[in-house]
């Protein structure tokens, strides 16, 4: 039996429909609904320590020459696209094959050179969730995103 996707993706203003997926997520997107990113410096802000903090930075998409699937085992991404948009790839970790770098417990990362099964564009306003069995391509595309990406600790 094939899995079905399971990336979320969603409006901001749908976030308590997630609520119930983990203690932290609730915290969480009220960050993301109630700051003004446009007052916000690119920074990393810790909301509660190492269980839960945000990254907010403005980069370049890197294009989809080189695509590179990462995957994390002790957190959860919520990517949230302020500003610009981020075309990213997805594809179910247990699929993927074609290791490029063996996970890395200091950065919590771990990189495949797999084609994604699916690829979409995160819009302002906009998040998607990615679990530890999600292998994820962010900034694929080829526009300067302004984004925020909280990390929210597994355990």
């Amino acid at each position: 039996m094939e899995k079905e996707k399971t990336v979320i993706v969603n409006a901001l203003n749908n976030w308590e429909q997630y609520a119930g997926l983990h203690s932290r997520f609730s915290e969480a997107f009220r960050f993301l609904c109630t700051t003004d990113f446009s007052a916000c410096a690119d920074d990393t802000i810790r909301l509660d320590g190492d269980q839960l903090y945000v990254t907010i930075s403005t980069v370049q998409g890197k294009g989809d020459n080189e695509i590179e699937l990462e995957v994390h085992r002790k957190y959860i991404d919520i990517q949230y696209c302020i500003n610009g948009s981020d075309t990213i790839g997805w594809r179910f970790l247990d699929s993927c094959r074609m290791v490029s770098k063996d996970y890395d417990s200091q950065k919590d990362v771990a990189f495949y050179r797999d084609i994604p099964d699916d690829i979409f564009v995160l819009k302002p306003h906009t998040f998607s969730i990615f679990f530890p069995h999600d292998a994820h391509a962010p900034l694929i595309g080829t526009e300067t995103v302004r984004k925020a990406v909280v990390k929210v600790a597994v355990d």
